[in-house]
């Protein structure tokens, strides 16, 4: 048990130590498994075994993404957005990064448009009762065009830019809500990203 310990102890120094920036962001650990034995490594970091006399390099790297699955949908997003869910109707899930949080509603009715163009005037209203209205965009999800909505709203020195679409699950629609807290007046690199992401991997599932 104490060698175990000892073990675990030198892992996780080996894994902290490789880690010389006082001013980077600490690396995700990962706990590798191997032949009863634990061996705890930071993310990218290496593990020299010997296997049969021969000794095996072994690499761990966690992935920069992580799978949305839920609301009749699927698709990839990083994995350093906070994820939430509120259980009330309308369903919702919401991932929220540095600049660009990514709203799900899942309405039980309602015509897909309406509910994307309705919601989107709620959000917009609630930080500013004298928003402009919303003005249609095309955008592309999962490969597919949509007819979309945009809409902007200023929340004192920040201006927050939203993109709604509207999709059909079944018979309930799912709607699709980017806000970007632009740069300069323009969309930043976190939200081109995670616009690039949704039109790559997006899939409806119904499930």
């Amino acid at each position: 048990m104490l060698r175990t310990a000892l073990i675990l102890v030198s892992s996780l120094s080996t894994a902290l130590a490789l880690r010389q920036d006082p001013a980077t962001e600490p690396p995700l650990l990962v706990r590798v498994h191997l032949d009863g034995k634990e061996h705890l490594l930071s993310d990218g970091g290496e593990l020299v075994l010997d296997l049969g006399g021969k000794e095996t390099k072994l690499k761990v790297a966690v992935e920069p993404l992580k799978q949305f699955q839920a609301a009749g949908v699927e698709f990839a997003f990083p994995r350093d957005m906070a994820f939430e869910y509120d259980a009330e109707e309308p369903e919702s899930w919401t991932l929220d990064g540095n600049n660009v949080v990514l709203h799900l509603h899942r309405h039980k009715t309602g015509n897909p448009r309406a509910m994307a163009r309705s919601t989107l005037a709620s959000m917009l209203s609630m930080l500013d009762e004298d928003a402009e209205r919303p003005v249609r965009r095309e955008v592309s999800l999962g490969g597919k065009k949509y007819d979309g909505l945009v809409g902007r709203v200023q929340v004192g020195p920040a201006v927050l830019q939203m993109t709604a679409v509207g999709l059909e699950i079944g018979e309930q629609s799912l709607v699709v809500v980017v806000q970007d807290n632009l740069d300069e007046d323009k969309e930043t690199a976190e939200c081109k990203r995670i616009f690039e992401l949704l039109d790559r991997t997006l899939k409806i599932t119904g499930k």
